[in-house]
């Protein structure tokens, strides 16, 4: 129903928002929320059922009551404000050009998806539907907004230190009824002055053209390599999507030379993600993004999507690269978050604890969780912006841009991305990280205690050299392998629910690993078979 006018995706976008004046960003600053989504769905003609999860932080259980008050004082704000006809125009226009070009699918599947959608649609509509906006009806908006009061709110708490007073009859879950708190009166119109709908987007692309492949390769090419930098470059002519990807890696001589640089360079990369979170979700939303993330050599920083506001994009990425900033609140948040994370690791599946310790075996130098732990304790907010300002003095530089672009305009984004970032830096070559060679012939064991029940063996063969063709075998190899050993460990003799037969490169030195995770026999009875 309303498929047409969309009147609940039309709410869930805006009160999924993550920009600036969101819902989300006003609790984010409060320390109280790490995420937010919201979704509507059509139960039948007569019922609609909208959704809101949010993550709440250890604070943010604290103060349910006032983050009630926030949604509500934002469903509010929407109420008065958030009706217009321009948002419905741009969400539309977002619409249809995800629709325009969207990646192809098998054609089997995409025919089985219509043929199912007859059943719910005009078979003049089957493609459309859902997929475009194509009415806008003020009054049905409204009509859904009035159903986002209080007295129809059903609350849902799921916590370690909630108290329960009853017991589920079939899987004895412990839970408690009661009533939520009702969020009205003058509560919400505190959050007047922090809550705000979104600008017009400036991320929605404007040309949507395909440039002319002027000198089309089947492989990227470069455009220039010199003494620690390198430029690729490949013009798509066969997707014939305005859509692109430019991608830069940085290599750092003190990625991971010890374990406090690794865990300094993992909390930067959180906290200039979270920083950029409010200002990069407006280019989400028109179809661009970006992915930042750390690497064993350095960073991978990656920007992607219609091709259109990328160098925008890129620009303030860099920016936040370049000029660390972030407030002592947010650090203290991130930084517990990523120790949580850390000390989680101990409870990560048996194999990939495993696989931890055979990888901290072969590369040189590596750490644990628990020494990463262990280094981020005393690290703090000083020491941590001190690290990030000296943290592009000597690097390595590779970029690839590859889609919708021109030569000239891969170029100009290289030259942004060194204007910006690495004016004043040393580009030269980064030492590989040093991987252990294994003697040939010579069988070496590795035991790793795992407080686990189930046992896990894995087996690593170490390729001779990083060229091409012994990459190519070693993978043609594990393809090969795959199948025959998961039919005879998992189907046949049922050894263990993971099994597996994969390539397993470590800093391009090619490899095969056999692996396998059991909880029907120990280690040595794995390895026996």
């Amino acid at each position: 129903a309303f498929y047409r006018e969309g009147p609940l995706y039309y709410l869930a976008h805006f009160i999924g928002d993550e920009g600036p004046g969101s819902l989300l960003a006003g609790l984010r600053r409060r320390g109280w929320l790490d995420a937010l989504t919201a979704s509507g769905q059509n139960l039948d003609d007569a019922e609609s059922l909208f959704s809101v999860e949010m993550e709440l932080t250890d604070e943010g259980m604290k103060h349910v009551p006032e983050i009630l008050e926030a949604f509500f004082a934002y469903v509010d704000l929407l109420r008065r404000e958030g009706i217009e006809r321009w948002r419905f125009d741009e969400l539309a226009r977002k619409r249809a050009l995800d629709f325009r070009f969207e990646e192809k699918s098998a054609p089997g599947d995409y025919a089985m998806e219509l043929s199912a959608r007859l059943l719910d649609y005009p078979g003049d509509e089957v493609l459309t539907a859902g997929n475009l906006l194509q009415r806008y009806d003020p009054e049905l908006i409204r009509r859904m907004l009035d159903g986002l009061r209080p007295e129809n709110l059903s609350l849902t708490l799921v916590d370690q230190g909630v108290k329960t007073d009853r017991v589920e009859k079939w899987y004895q879950v412990p839970y408690a009824l009661g009533r939520p708190p009702r969020p009205e009166g003058p509560g919400k119109s505190r959050w007047l002055a922090e809550l705000a709908l979104p600008e017009p987007n400036p991320f929605l692309p404007e040309r949507v053209a395909l440039k002319p492949v002027a000198d089309p390769s089947p492989v990227p090419r470069p455009l220039e390599e010199g003494e620690g930098v390198s430029l690729w470059f490949q013009q798509d002519g066969s997707f014939g999507v305005p859509r692109g990807a430019f991608t830069v890696s940085f290599e750092f001589p003190s990625a991971r030379d010890t374990a406090a640089h690794a865990v300094a360079l993992e909390l930067f990369v959180e906290l200039v993600n979270d920083r950029l979170n409010e200002y990069a979700y407006p280019a989400q939303v028109a179809g661009l993004g970006y992915s930042l993330a750390p690497t064993g050599r350095g960073l991978l920083l990656m920007v992607h999507g219609y091709d259109d506001k990328q160098a925008v994009l890129l620009g303030k990425v860099l920016q936040a690269l370049a000029e660390p900033e972030f407030t002592e609140a947010r650090f203290r948040v991130l930084k517990r978050r990523l120790a949580r994370e850390l000390a989680n690791r101990s409870l990560d599946r048996a194999f990939r604890q495993v696989l931890g310790a055979l990888d901290r075996a072969l590369v040189k130098p590596s750490w644990s969780p628990q020494e990463r732990l262990a280094a981020l304790e005393p690290l703090d907010r000083e020491a941590l912006l001190r690290y990030a300002r000296n943290l592009f003095r000597r690097a390595e530089l590779r970029v690839l841009a590859h889609g919708n672009f021109t030569p000239d305009e891969a170029r100009a984004m290289e030259a942004q991305l060194r204007d910006t970032l690495l004016a004043e830096s040393r580009l030269e070559p980064v030492p590989d990280p040093v991987v252990r060679r294994l003697e040939l012939g010579r069988v070496e064991r590795l035991e790793y205690p795992v407080d686990h029940p189930d046992s896990v063996v894995a087996a690593y063969y170490q390729g001779e050299d990083r060229s091409l063709g012994e990459a190519a075998r070693w993978r043609l190899l594990a393809q090969i392998a795959q199948n025959p050993f998961y039919s005879a460990l998992r189907t046949e003799q049922q050894l263990g629910y993971v099994v597996a037969a994969v390539p397993w490169e470590k800093e391009r030195l090619p490899g095969l690993l056999f692996l396998v995770q059991s909880s029907a026999a120990p280690a040595a009875e794995v390895e026996k078979r």
